[in-house]
């Protein structure tokens, strides 16, 4: 008698058993299966497939248990670390928002206020500029560096002068991003190996720009990155 067994675990065909017997009380003829030497009867047949089966399940389901427990600990995990980085997070912008009720010049509140994003995210270095209103020149106006070392006079800006550039928008480049040869070239020469610049508006008009530069390793800017940036640009 020939038997498949297919054993499923959480709907997944998870093992076959093929079993192949020679029942000597199903033969029509004893002379049929004289000449094996390894035969048995009904009856033993099917309790040792029971047996297997019962084993199966038995080393099957301990084996999904200690699946379902690793899952359940990296979900933990997970969650403790996303609940972790929400709270990072709230801390941050806590921080960005209480600025404003200082009356200190705007310059220093500008320079705590990268200090809060730059640690926050992690970065090199932040940038805050004024935009001319008659040019397309840009002025400098405060900076935190992580370290005294990456002080950078050249502005990250200038990767950015041709038609993108002008009309504004924010823009966010990870060291995946696909670049054009100059602006890679440009950011190799700077060390740079991700950025983003945020247009600040100001009456409809952008009068700031915001800018966030990683040079020590590269960076791949994550939605929160992006969400909390454009969350910092309206603080600002």
């Amino acid at each position: 008698i020939f038997c498949s067994m297919l054993r499923r675990m959480i709907g997944v065909a998870m093992v076959t058993w093929i079993f192949c017997a020679i029942l000597e009380d199903m033969a029509d003829d004893p002379s049929e299966v004289a000449d094996f030497q390894e035969k048995t009867v009904s009856d033993s047949f099917y309790s040792s497939l029971d047996l297997i089966l019962d084993s199966c399940r038995m080393i099957l389901g301990n084996q999904l248990s200690k699946v379902e427990a690793e899952a359940e600990s990296i979900k933990c995990r997970s969650s403790a670390e996303e609940m972790g980085q929400t709270l990072k997070k709230m801390e941050a912008m806590t921080e960005l928002v209480q600025l404003l009720e200082r009356d200190d010049e705007s310059e220093l509140i500008m320079s705590d206020f990268l200090k809060i994003a730059g640690k926050y995210l992690a970065v090199s270095n932040a940038k805050i500029y004024q935009k001319h209103y008659h040019s397309a020149g840009i002025d400098l106006i405060t900076e935190w560096n992580h370290s005294i070392d990456e002080v950078e006079d050249e502005s990250i800006i200038e990767i950015l002068k041709g038609e993108d550039w002008k009309k504004d928008n924010i823009v966010i480049v990870s060291s995946t991003t696909p670049v054009e040869v100059a602006t890679k070239n440009t950011m190799e020469r700077m060390g740079i190996s991700a950025f983003t610049i945020l247009p600040i508006f100001i009456h409809g008009r952008v009068s700031m720009y915001v800018t966030f530069e990683e040079k020590k390793a590269d960076k791949v800017w994550s939605t929160d990155d992006i969400c909390f940036m454009s969350d910092t640009v309206k603080v600002l």
